[in-house]
């Protein structure tokens, strides 16, 4: 009797552990016209976005380029906070300054930890302040289970985003700013004489992704969001907590490649219902 307790409890804490390791993975595809979800697995289930944060920090930078409060030639001043991000960095130097439009390129092609946080100051007066516009801005694209802390996606313990919120932020930048959009499909630039290229390797190596954004801390794992066009039609995709890069980047090819393919969708989602409109 002892023995099958025993045994018991072992098979029970191994399909526990198998569960938990499923969980620690989300996904979602959603095509973009019609709205409805291609595939899903826990893309509600909260976690850390790491730098897919940069996303929102992008489309406030977006909406201020649109309304003209910003200029792409404007120089902005890196403060001592920018300059002491960690790394992934641009080796930003307090007291000197960067075109915004180096600062965009920084965030999609680099990830640049330090040039988020130039942008964040530039444009609301203090990381804080930024925030709070970030997360206002959440609310109004209906990220209902998202709450950012920083505007790099730097670890942070309450920072938290779901694949579900993510795609919805995906879809706004596309939908929103096409003017911005191709900026993303960027794979280098140069800055004070350093080529910077993009771990842009979905991008890279699938015929039909247009855009990307990465995202890995130890705590979150491997994310990525992109979107995908091929023969009229159009993806968005997210992974979020994969082991490795090269794993996160091959889930996320199969996942399009199985969507491009679908036929028929099991899930009916509006895309009123992803997308909110801005007044």
């Amino acid at each position: 009797m002892k023995k099958f307790l025993c045994y018991f409890l072992i098979l029970l804490f191994l399909n526990n552990l198998a569960y938990a390791s499923h969980l620690k993975r989300s996904s979602l595809v959603v095509d973009l016209n019609s709205g409805k979800v291609l595939h899903a697995v826990n893309e509600h289930s909260a976690r850390y976005p790491a730098s897919l944060v940069k996303m929102m920090t992008l489309y406030i930078t977006f909406k201020k380029l649109s309304s003209g409060t910003l200029t792409l030639d404007q120089k902005l001043l890196v403060s001592k906070k920018a300059a002491a991000m960690p790394r992934t960095n641009m080796n930003l130097k307090a007291g000197t300054t960067i075109s915004v439009r180096k600062a965009i390129l920084g965030l999609i092609v680099h990830s640049s930890n330090d040039a988020s946080v130039v942008l964040a100051e530039a444009i609301g007066g203090s990381e804080k302040n930024f925030v709070i516009m970030m997360n206002n801005q959440a609310k109004k694209l209906g990220m209902k289970k998202t709450i950012f802390y920083n505007a790099s996606g730097w670890h942070n313990k309450y920072q938290k985003s779901t694949a579900y919120d993510l795609a919805k932020l995906a879809i706004a930048l596309k939908k929103d700013f096409p003017k911005y959009f191709p900026w993303f499909s960027v794979t280098k630039f140069t800055f004070n004489n350093v080529t910077y290229h993009s771990h842009n390797h979905v991008v890279k190596n699938y015929a039909w992704a247009n855009w990307l954004k990465t995202g890995f801390t130890n705590p979150s794992g491997f994310n990525v969001a992109t979107t995908a066009s091929k023969n009229g039609k159009h993806l968005v995709g997210v992974v979020m907590g994969e082991k490795t890069a090269s794993a996160r980047d091959k889930l996320m090819i199969k996942l399009l490649d199985n969507c491009f393919n679908k036929s028929q969708e099991r899930t009916v989602i509006r895309t009123a219902s992803l997308i909110q409109k801005q007044y």
